[in-house]
């Protein structure tokens, strides 16, 4: 019995995303949408065939960014924990502004963080 269940519970959620698929595509062609809008689904699938070699190459140079970012943030992270713990006046001075900083929503924070890419993040804090 243990195999029909597992077996099932790849069966139903594949089934369903055919299902959404083909709603995809025929939706498409039904209610007439613009392809600039909402291409087929046929459409999408052979730009990204066609471009998956460019496609894979900027996957890997942003993985490798991701992980170099992370590599930085662990270690940034590590020396100010240190720090915070070797010298009380390090401790004294950094750790309420973590902690302030921890408690406020990262949403409001968002247009001094922003790398001023769109018109909305020229306003700066």
């Amino acid at each position: 019995m243990k195999w029909w269940r597992s077996g099932r519970a790849i069966a139903e959620p594949a089934i369903v995303f055919v299902l959404l698929a083909l709603l995809w595509e025929k939706a498409v062609a039904i209610f007439g949408i613009k392809r600039y809008l909402l291409p087929p689904l046929s459409d999408v699938l052979s730009a990204l065939w066609q471009g998956r070699m460019m496609i894979l190459k900027e996957t890997w140079i942003t993985t490798g960014e991701i992980l170099l970012g992370y590599f930085w943030a662990v270690l940034a992270g590590l020396l100010v924990g240190l720090g915070i713990f070797a010298w009380p006046m390090m401790r004294r001075t950094l750790y309420p502004l973590i902690v302030l900083f921890q408690g406020l929503p990262k949403v409001a924070l968002r247009h001094c963080l922003s790398s001023g890419s769109d018109t909305v993040s020229r306003r700066r804090c």
